[in-house]
């Protein structure tokens, strides 16, 4: 019995460790798990803790529907989870959903209650195809000590390893056996084959020169993923831009997956053209490239800087997904003259030119560059080209706007919508604008949203759909001009803010547009316009307010509202079915009273 019981222990440790070999983990049907993520943002510990085989350390989170999440790494047949709760003396209720691509999930086990031995207590479920898996709260608070998943792999992976691996191994199937670089892997001669539900990992805290050239056809149920393994005490495996290449991950297949990875550019040199930006770096470098063609792609959990964009789904690519995200100091301009007014373009965390796709859960920081044109530019989310996008649940601090759309005449932006966006303009950063002009943009503040009208040469922008966002420290809030309407834009139960020395008017159009249920403000010792210009009138809807949404702690991004704000139960209905409207953008449930909140937080 003794010998019995250490075993069973030597097991467990082999198969939570984070640095596992997965050989060993299948041969014991618990899986490797190569990743843990968490969807509360007020988490007690890491999501890696369950995975270090130490008891001191662990995860919880407070709140009914709150998520752990574990990435075995590759595709596999699941039966069941191990679970040692932090309190062995209460019981926690849960529920387990399994999913191959992290999007859609199956719900193997409802309402489950734990044993209360305080060991790994074993919760059986039938056989499941699965890469993740996510145990979930549904009681008041769900604390977790160790957790193991039982399984056997189905698929292929493939691992690289920039240390211990090798370009002359023949498989490169297993840890041992792995590659050295990416060379395998985009070799066209001799091609490597991925198969739908096959993965490729690169070990953490490794650099690999790119690009990696994402070509395979994954399918729905069975996409092929590209991620990370090893010890998660170690960096996200990074890809390196060459010289020889202006994408670092160029996205030609369908159903792929790419996740914990980091791509970084270095900067390229400035424009001959440039007078004021003479030290603006310009060029066309993109981190993440989805071309034409390429569908149901997702980039997910990773990091991108020092790109053009950081992100883009290119013209001709449709229904990809970019979640999770951390994009970041993409200062990089693609056009930058002084010659022509109207042209300068470039610093994008994300660019849209495709059509169908999903940025949500995005952390957008720093993306801002000097501009001959407009003094700075950059954005969050620039949209050009692209139509029926779905923008939701991101938080932007530090950038010079938000979103912006555009296209031609021929080739519009259409019915993008736009929910729960946070966007803080307060403090943006370029190393690329010099102190004076910056201390001055800095005062003026950011744009939240900017959109065209039927009469505009960069075409309209018809459909677009923008509620329950929040907007703060903004130059302007609402910008459509140039033939705006109804048709073109509905703005409904958002907070906007103003700066402290604006140059715009918050809400600034051309035309009445669909405006209702939205709060507006001004930072203290405000010295800008009026707030409002909309047909020549100073007034919104008669359902908006003129006072202050009594932010908690705005200065620190935290705009949750304070007791006796006038955007609690004040929302008014509109379609939120596209998005994951239960929640607010900090993770609580939504709506928490008789109506919704205005604004992206429930109080």
């Amino acid at each position: 019995m003794i010998l019995k019981s250490s075993i069973v222990v030597i097991i467990c440790a082999t198969a939570i460790s984070s640095s596992i070999n997965p050989v060993v983990a299948q041969n014991t049907n618990n899986l490797f798990i190569a990743d843990a993520t968490t969807s509360s943002k007020n988490a007690t510990g890491k999501a890696t803790d369950v995975l270090d085989n130490n008891d001191n350390t662990w995860w919880s989170a407070d709140g009914n529907g709150q998520y752990l999440e574990l990435n075995t790494g590759g595709l596999a047949t699941v039966n069941a989870v191990k679970i040692k709760f932090y309190d062995g003396d209460s019981t926690a209720t849960f529920d387990v959903d399994v999913s191959t691509d992290g999007i859609s999930w199956k719900r193997v086990l409802a309402n489950q209650n734990s044993q209360r031995t305080g060991n790994l207590e074993r919760y059986g479920f039938s056989s499941q195809k699965g890469r993740y898996l996510r145990l979930i709260n549904r009681g008041n608070k769900l604390a977790i000590r160790q957790v193991v998943v039982e399984g056997v792999p189905t698929n292929k992976t493939y691992y690289v390893d920039c240390t211990n691996g090798s370009d002359t191994n023949n498989a490169g199937t297993t840890p041992s056996s792995a590659w050295k670089t990416l060379n395998p892997v985009n070799r066209w001669s001799n091609p490597l084959t991925l198969n739908p539900g096959d993965s490729l990992l690169l070990k953490r805290g490794c650099t690999f020169a790119g690009p990696l050239n994402a070509r395979w056809t994954g399918s729905s149920s069975a996409p092929i993923a590209f991620g990370a393994y090893g010890s998660s005490n170690l960096s996200r495996p990074t890809i390196d831009k060459v010289a020889e290449s202006n994408e670092v991950v160029k996205i030609t297949g369908q159903h792929q997956l790419f996740e914990y990875i980091k791509v970084r550019a270095t900067k390229p040199g400035g424009s001959a053209n440039a007078q004021k930006c003479k030290s603006q770096p310009v060029g066309w470098l993109i981190g993440f490239d989805t071309r034409s063609g390429s569908s149901h792609n997702i980039v997910r959990y990773s990091q991108a800087s020092g790109f053009t964009a950081g992100i883009r789904f290119g013209e001709g690519s449709s229904h990809n997904k970019a979640l999770y995200n951390k994009l970041t100091f993409n200062n990089i301009m693609n056009s930058l003259t002084a010659q022509k007014y109207d042209d300068d373009s470039g610093a994008w965390g994300i660019l849209l030119n495709g059509d169908y796709n999903e940025v949500a859960y995005n952390y957008f920081e720093g993306n801002v560059g000097c501009s001959e044109d407009y003094e700075v530019d950059g954005a969050s989310v620039e949209v050009y080209k692209g139509s029926n996008n779905y923008v939701h649940y991101n938080t932007s601090l530090r950038e010079s706007t938000f979103t912006e759309l555009g296209g031609s005449s021929d080739d519009r932006a259409e019915n993008n919508k736009y929910a729960y966006n946070v966007y803080s303009a307060l403090g943006f950063k370029s190393p690329y604008i010099d102190s004076t002009t910056l201390d001055r943009l800095q005062k003026r503040g950011g744009e939240l949203l900017m959109v065209r009208g039927y009469k505009s040469s960069w075409g309209a922008n018809p459909g677009t759909e923008f509620y329950h966002n929040t907007g703060y420290w903004l130059n302007g809030g609402i910008l459509c001009i140039d033939g705006c309407s109804a048709d073109i834009l509905q703005a409904r139960n958002n907070i906007m803010v103003a700066s402290q020395n604006p140059h715009r008017y918050l809400v600034e159009s051309d035309a009445k547009f669909g405006e209702s249920n939205n709060i507006y403000w001004q930072a203290a010792s405000y010295t800008g316009p009026q707030l409002f210009f909309i047909a020549g009138s100073n007034s919104p809807a008669s359902t908006s307010l003129k006072v202050d949404p009594m932010f908690v702690d705005p200065a620190n991004a935290n705009f949750r509202t304070r007791s006796g704000s006038s955007a609690i139960n004040a929302a008014t209905n509109v379609d939120l079915s596209w998005a994951n409207s239960s929640q607010d953008i900090y993770g609580n449930s939504a709506p928490r009273g008789s109506a919704r909140d205005i604004g992206a937080a429930e109080y």
